[in-house]
């Protein structure tokens, strides 16, 4: 059983935010498989089950808010009695250029709020992820920039990059290895590090 997280906020508040950004995957994978998520309180997500060629996977969106996204990881993992090499988070990231992919898996949390839950609170930062390139804009405070609308511009070059992470995800859970979905995905630029 593999599990993808996509990490954002709740709320219609934070609809479309470049700090959602991992929503926007999930709701891409849903749209390919023809599903919808539904919320389980328990486990403090959103949540769809179901086969893809052959393999179940679980795809979630947290509503703890991405600072404490580590609580509905683990709620879901424990209760599914899920392997941490069958996770794979999707996030933000402000470090990469706008629509720059790199995948990784495992690594610190790169000053992310979300990952950094995570790791706390699964105790291993040996999980795989996808990070999403959002930028930055230094003349806005943090908060305001991730927290704000992507622009329509922004959706430009995102809107494919969403697609591709979306494909990714899927491939990860028809266990692929996962080093050939790097190869095949990270940007470029992003390689050597």
């Amino acid at each position: 059983m593999k599990l993808i997280i996509g990490i954002g906020n709740p709320g219609e508040k934070y609809d479309n935010t470049r700090h959602n950004i991992g929503y926007l995957v999930v709701d891409e994978i849903l749209k390919k498989i023809k599903l919808t998520a539904r919320l389980e309180t328990k486990f403090e997500a959103y949540i769809s089950i179901f086969i893809h060629k052959g393999e179940k996977v679980i795809v979630a969106k947290p509503i703890t808010y991405v600072n404490l996204s580590g609580n509905a990881v683990y709620k879901i993992m424990k209760y599914y009695k899920i392997d941490i090499e069958d996770l794979l988070v999707v996030v933000d990231d402000i470090n990469l250029p706008i629509g720059k992919i790199r995948l990784r898996e495992l690594g610190s949390d790169g000053g992310h709020n979300g990952l950094k839950n995570i790791i706390e609170v699964l105790g291993t930062k040996d999980f795989k992820r996808i990070r999403i390139g959002i930028g930055l804009d230094k003349e806005l405070p943090l908060n305001n920039y991730v927290l704000g609308k992507i622009t329509q511009s922004e959706y430009k070059i995102l809107s494919p990059i969403i697609e591709a992470c979306s494909s990714a995800a899927l491939e990860f859970a028809e266990k692929v290895y996962f080093k050939d979905i790097m190869t095949k995905y990270n940007s470029k630029k992003d390689n050597d590090d």
